[in-house]
C-alpha cells in the first residue's frame, strides 16, 4: 500500500462531499447558462418571425424562468460545497472533527457508488504540505490553495474578457456598419435590434461581472499569497493570524464566481510541476 494514500474516512467523506456538491453547482450554473442562451436565439428569432412572435415570447419567457430556478439551485449547492470545503480545510490542516450528525448529513449528499468508494477504496492527498496537522500545515495548505486560485482565476479572466470584449466589439462594429451603409430601412432596424439584444444579454447575464470577478479574485488572491508567504518565513507564526487570513480567503472565494472546470482541466498539469518547483522555493 502507498503510505501516502489517505485512509482517513472522515478526510475522504468531507473531501468528496465538497467536490459532489461543487460538481453539482457547476451543472446547474451550465443549465442556466444554456437557458441564457437560448432565450437569446428565441429573442433574435422573433425579430425575423413576427407570425410566431406570442409563442417564442411564451416559450421565451417559460425558459427564463427556468434558468432563475437553475441559477438559484446552483447557488444553494455552492453555499454548501463551500461550507464543507471549509470543514475539509481546517480538518486537513489543524485535525477539526466532525460530529456525528454532520458524517451523517454528509453521507445523505452522496450516491451509494461514491459511498462505498470511500469505505473501501484509499484516496491521494489533496494538499501537497507532509507536515503534521497544526498552524504551519494549515498555512501551507492555504499559500498552496489561493496560488491556484491566483493562477487559474488569472487565466479565467483572460478567456472570458476575450468573449465578452469580442462580442461587445463586434456587436458595435456591425450596428455602424448597418446605421451606415444598408439603405433597407427594415434590414438596418433589424440589425440595430439584434446588436442591442446581445448586448443587453451580456450584460444581464453577467458575463462582464464575472470577468471583472475573476480579476478581483487573482488580484486578492496574489495579495493574501504575499501575506501567507511572508508569515511562513517569519519565526514567529501566531496561530490566530493563520486562522483570520484563511478566513479571508474563504470569504473571497465564497463570493467569487466558480472557476470554468475546462481551465482548471487544461493548466492541471502544467501548474502541478510548476507547483512541485515552488514548494522546494518555499522550503516545504
Amino acid at each position: 500500500m502507498d503510505k501516502n494514500l489517505i485512509t482517513d474516512e472522515n478526510w475522504k467523506l468531507l473531501y468528496r462531499s465538497y467536490g459532489n456538491q461543487a460538481e453539482r453547482s457547476k451543472f446547474w450554473l451550465n443549465i442556466s447558462r444554456y437557458c441564457q442562451f437560448g432565450v437569446l436565439a428565441i429573442s433574435l428569432l422573433i425579430t425575423f418571425r413576427d407570425d410566431f412572435e406570442i409563442t417564442l415570447t411564451l416559450i421565451a419567457s417559460i425558459i427564463a424562468i427556468f434558468s432563475f430556478v437553475a441559477i438559484i439551485r446552483s447557488d444553494y449547492l455552492k453555499q454548501e460545497s463551500q461550507n464543507i470545503q471549509r470543514k475539509f480545510e481546517f480538518y486537513d490542516g489543524l485535525g477539526w472533527d466532525i460530529s456525528p450528525e454532520e458524517k451523517s448529513d454528509l453521507y445523505l449528499l452522496l450516491s451509494n457508488k461514491i459511498t462505498n468508494s470511500i469505505q473501501n477504496e484509499d484516496a491521494e492527498p489533496y494538499f501537497a504540505s507532509t507536515k503534521p496537522q497544526s498552524h504551519r500545515r494549515l498555512l501551507e495548505n492555504l499559500i498552496e490553495s489561493v496560488w491556484w486560485s491566483n493562477r487559474l482565476a488569472n487565466r479565467s479572466a483572460f478567456y472570458l474578457s476575450l468573449f465578452t470584449g469580442g462580442v461587445i466589439i463586434l456587436s458595435i462594429i456591425a450596428l455602424i456598419v448597418a446605421l451606415q451603409n444598408v439603405r433597407n430601412q427594415f434590414v438596418a432596424q433589424a440589425v440595430s435590434q439584434i446588436v442591442v439584444t446581445t448586448l443587453l444579454f451580456v450584460f444581464s447575464a453577467g458575463y462582464a461581472r464575472t470577468t471583472l470577478g475573476f480579476v478581483r479574485l487573482h488580484n486578492k488572491s496574489q495579495k493574501i499569497q504575499t501575506k501567507a508567504t511572508r508569515m511562513i518565513k517569519s519565526a514567529n507564526v501566531l496561530d490566530h493570524n493563520v486562522i483570520i487570513l484563511l478566513h479571508e480567503y474563504q470569504i473571497l472565494r465564497a463570493t467569487s464566481a466558480d472557476l470554468p472546470s475546462f481551465v482548471w482541466k487544461q493548466m492541471q498539469t502544467r501548474l502541478n510541476k510548476i507547483w512541485k518547483k515552488t514548494m522546494s522555493d518555499y522550503n516545504y
